[in-house]
């Protein structure tokens, strides 16, 4: 942490975690709890909320990236929450969060050209945010896009978990 704290005053931070059990990696909480330090211990009133004054210059802005394997958006919606929450205690700009749902196969789809749309706009989102300051609601929207039926991913996710099962088996 001694050699990140100094880089918090960055312009823009941007975050990434895999969804677990509705919110972030323990890593990535380990990594917003240590960087208390950059908070003075002291209180004030802030758009009508207690919170700590911050210690040195901080960047504004804040991005989310995320991948999970369940299939609907609303999965990230505690992830999101938790995230602006951190946003008003360090004093933030929550700018987007870039969300890939049912992400399990997206990495096959890729290799098989299906996918490409997804990454190239994953591409443009980064470019957007560090030249104009946000994600277009398009740009986001091709992100998440559905890859395929529910019924569909149903039967691939858990023909998988049979293998993994099986491949457990066999050690």
């Amino acid at each position: 942490m001694a050699d990140i704290l100094p880089k918090l005053g960055a312009e823009m931070l941007v975050l990434a975690t895999p969804l677990y059990v509705d919110g972030m990696s323990g890593s990535l909480k380990i990594f917003l709890d240590r960087s208390i330090p950059c908070l003075k211990p002291f209180f004030e009133l802030r758009h009508g909320h207690v919170r700590h004054p911050s210690r040195r210059k901080c960047g504004r802005n804040l991005v989310l990236i995320s991948n999970c394997g369940f299939w609907e958006m609303d999965n990230f919606d505690p992830l999101v929450q938790h995230i602006k929450a951190y946003c008003k205690n360090a004093n933030r700009e929550f700018s987007r969060a870039l969300l890939r749902p049912h992400g399990i196969v997206l990495r096959n789809m890729i290799q098989t050209g299906l996918a490409l749309d997804v990454v190239e706009s994953a591409k443009e989102a980064g470019r957007q945010i560090v030249q104009e300051g946000k994600i277009t609601d398009q740009t986001l929207k091709t992100v998440c896009r559905e890859l395929m039926p529910i019924e569909r991913y149903l039967e691939i996710a858990n023909h998988g978990v049979q293998l993994a099962i099986r491949h457990q088996l066999d050690l």
